[in-house]
């Protein structure tokens, strides 16, 4: 499984040349039963996972899901960062060290 758009690539080789461990792609998390959706990207280990909030996640509607999805991560010991088109910008320093801040925080230790 790939990912859903350019920008979700560019964020996932960024990690990778940063020697932040490579994430798993849109697969579905879970807590014991309870799904915490599918992230873009994810560190299941650490129970961090990443969302590119691209156009589509404008609308009202969007905006209600996501932020459900985000509470019912949060309540399960999940971290979820979220991203923007500035975070792409100059390489994505900026998601890439507010991925790998919180990565620490949640025990890795690279």
């Amino acid at each position: 499984m790939g990912s859903d758009s350019p920008a979700e690539t560019k964020l996932r080789l960024a990690v990778i040349r940063e020697g932040i461990p490579e994430p798993q792609i849109n697969v579905e998390i879970f807590a014991g039963p309870v799904s915490l959706g599918t992230p873009d990207l994810s560190w299941a280990q650490w129970q961090v996972c990443l969302e590119h909030e691209g156009p589509s996640h404008r609308t009202p509607q969007q905006q209600e899901r996501d932020i459900e999805r985000s509470e019912r991560r949060r309540d399960h010991g999940w971290v979820e960062i979220q991203t923007t088109a500035r975070d792409l910008r100059s390489e994505c320093h900026r998601a890439v060290d507010r991925i790998s801040e919180n990565m620490r925080r949640q025990g890795w230790t690279g």
